[in-house]
């Protein structure tokens, strides 16, 4: 077969698997080069792996001594691969890496030691943890499939296809080794857990005696032990990291909207991260504690119907838009007065009023967290006149946005 046949029949091939997995197929040269490739994404260079280490220790797998295999291989950062041989006239000719994908989901506390152990800044983490999300999740099958499948598409059909294995070995310091729980006292570990379970409830449920109680056992029967005994700040941070996940997940199970998760859980994922000592991360879980608390309790709205639900979230993810009683009738196809009066019916307050203290609530947050002047928080909250935005501040906090941020401002 000419080279440029066997290019161009190797190209289609790649193209129609393609197409049928939606996977990134690559095809590397026998010098490791990309020769061709069907990619929709780059691979992070932190969770990769090291070609020129670890190619060569694959394709001793794919053309071993007792014949062609397909090669199921995994790097450090939890990525998984197929790699197919490739020949041209019974030479090597590279090979085929079909991936990243997983056949298994990743936990939270992989992803953390993960973090810990690159060194990543709260940026490149936040990059990763989407990097991670738009990676396919297949079948634990799929792989032994996609091995036989591309074995025969790429010309090397064989009665009895093999399979090989392949992981980077993880080459981390005994300084850095991570104490497991199974040297813990077992009890504990189940205490801790019970009351892991009654603080995700309290905060699902807005129950203030709950949190209550699961907040002091944390605050002084917890004892957790320094799993990197080495950095004891890093333990701090990574157990907080890990509460901040915990408490994400509790507000997500009690309605509260993706936006607000997404404001608090990476606002506590940067303030762990800058933290300096252990006692700035241990007072920012209390703060965490409060935060999402009433993050669930304030804008879940549980108890109102269905519909008022839609509307509410519809005027806290427009709350920068000059929104009136008249457009959110339109908006939902009624009349302007039954929407008023049912809203009033749920919620007590006039449509004018809850939009006022949302706005205000929203400005609140900004005065606490930012540096933004008054003019541009008025603007983000849908008030472009901030003499009004200030009028408004006052009826309702009883004092100016002035005077607000100087005694709440927090950062």
């Amino acid at each position: 077969m000419l080279y440029i046949h066997f290019q161009q029949t190797i190209i289609q091939s790649m193209f129609h698997l393609n197409e049928l997995t939606n996977l990134d197929i690559v095809w590397f040269s026998k010098e490791y080069k990309n020769e061709y490739s069907f990619m929709s994404r780059s691979i992070p260079n932190a969770i990769n792996f090291n070609t020129e280490k670890e190619f060569p220790l694959i394709e001793k797998k794919l053309f071993s001594p007792t014949g062609l295999t397909y090669c199921c291989a995994a790097t450090l950062g939890f990525l998984e691969f197929i790699f197919i041989p490739l020949l041209y006239e019974e030479q090597k000719e590279g090979f085929i890496r079909i991936g990243p994908f997983r056949s298994t989901s990743i936990t939270e506390t992989q992803v953390t030691q993960l973090f810990y152990n690159l060194r990543l800044s709260v940026r490149n983490q936040q990059s990763l943890r989407n990097y991670y999300d738009t990676l396919p999740l297949l079948p634990s099958n799929a792989t032994a499939n996609l091995g036989y499948l591309g074995m025969n598409l790429f010309g090397q059909s064989m009665p009895l296809v093999r399979e090989s294995h392949y992981q980077s070995e993880q080459a981390i310091t005994q300084d850095n080794e991570i104490i497991t729980s199974t040297l813990e006292n077992i009890e504990k570990i189940e205490e801790r857990y019970k009351h892991e379970h009654m603080l995700r409830q309290a905060i699902c449920q807005s129950n203030p005696v709950l949190l209550e109680k699961a907040i002091h056992f944390f605050e002084t029967s917890a004892n957790f032990q320094d799993r990197i005994p080495q950095n004891p700040l890093r333990s701090t941070k990574n157990l907080a990291f890990v509460l901040n996940t915990v408490l994400r997940h509790a507000a997500e199970e009690g309605g509260l909207h993706p936006v607000y998760l997404d404001r608090l859980s990476s606002k506590y994922a940067l303030l762990i991260e800058q933290a300096t000592t252990r006692t700035q991360v241990s007072q920012l879980h209390h703060d965490m504690y409060t935060s999402y608390f009433n993050a669930v309790a304030k804008h879940t709205f549980k108890e109102y119907s269905p519909f008022i639900q839609k509307v509410v979230t519809y005027i806290q993810l427009n709350i920068d838009k000059s929104l009136t009683p008249t457009l959110l009738a339109k908006r939902f196809h009624m009349q302007a007065s039954n929407l008023a009066a049912l809203f009033k019916k749920e919620t007590g307050k006039t449509v004018s009023t809850f939009i006022h203290e949302l706005q205000i609530a929203e400005a609140s947050y900004y005065l606490e967290t930012t540096t933004l002047t008054i003019g541009e928080i008025s603007t983000m909250i849908g008030l472009n006149d901030a003499n009004y935005f200030t009028r408004l501040f006052k009826k309702i906090k009883k004092m100016s946005p002035s005077a607000y941020r100087k005694e709440n401002f927090k950062y």
